[in-house]
């Protein structure tokens, strides 16, 4: 993963699975640390069905499906 700063390569320093995989990263350059976050799809599903109507909740679904195919569901969410 590229450092949000400075482009560099950065290296995890701490990880933690709950609901999601979070991973707390450093850059090997410039000391930047941020935080990843990262889920599949069908944890975000779960997620969004208790908040969103089923209708909707559908039609994330399917754009998931046309964006991140069988073999590569995986969301990544980062907060930079």
């Amino acid at each position: 993963m590229e450092c949000p700063e400075c482009e560099d390569k950065t290296k995890v320093i701490d990880s933690r699975k709950t609901e999601v995989m979070y991973r707390r990263r450093e850059c090997r350059s410039c000391k930047h640390r941020f935080s990843t976050y990262e889920v599949t799809q069908y944890s975000l599903l779960e997620m969004l069905d208790d908040k969103l109507p089923v209708e909707l909740v559908d039609q994330v679904s399917n754009v998931l499906e046309k964006e991140f195919p069988t073999d590569t569901r995986r969301a990544k969410y980062e907060n930079v």
